[in-house]
């Protein structure tokens, strides 16, 4: 739970205010639930392929909280396989093992240029606060159109 939240956090340059992760977390949890819905109905139909695939974001497809895991609760095996530029994993200290990915295979695609995505993120609001265009706001009479 802590660790997701973190993700998400991370994911969105600390910009969200912390009251927003927790609603944040169950959305990300309700869509992998209803993507294994979908997959699991596809599978289960009289005829149906025994096979589909998913095409998702990597924090979809993960296997300790993605959508491989509710797949699990439901007897289906999953193959979760993650793109990954080779330039964005950290080589391990000195005579420590590497960490445990959460997928089943990477593929290791080239990479692009790198870009700063927090400081685009933040630029677009002038200050660390989250802009209004990213944390919905309720809508008033005089905002409507």
């Amino acid at each position: 739970h802590q660790a997701l939240l973190e993700v998400l956090d991370e994911g969105h340059c600390g910009m969200v205010p912390t009251a927003h992760l927790e609603g944040m977390l169950r959305v990300q949890r309700v869509r992998d639930a209803m993507m294994a819905d979908a997959l699991e109905a596809s599978v289960r139909q009289p005829g149906a392929a025994s096979r589909v695939a998913l095409v998702a974001g990597r924090g979809h497809i993960r296997k300790d909280w993605g959508v491989p895991r509710y797949l699990a609760r439901r007897n289906i095996r999953s193959l979760s396989i993650a793109l990954y530029n080779p330039a964005t994993l950290a080589a391990p200290p000195s005579g420590t093992q590497p960490p445990v990915l959460p997928y089943d295979l990477l593929i290791f695609t080239p990479g692009v240029a790198p870009q700063d995505h927090c400081a685009q993120f933040k630029g677009r609001s002038g200050s660390s606060a989250a802009p209004d265009d990213v944390i919905p706001q309720p809508a008033t009479s005089a905002s409507r159109t």
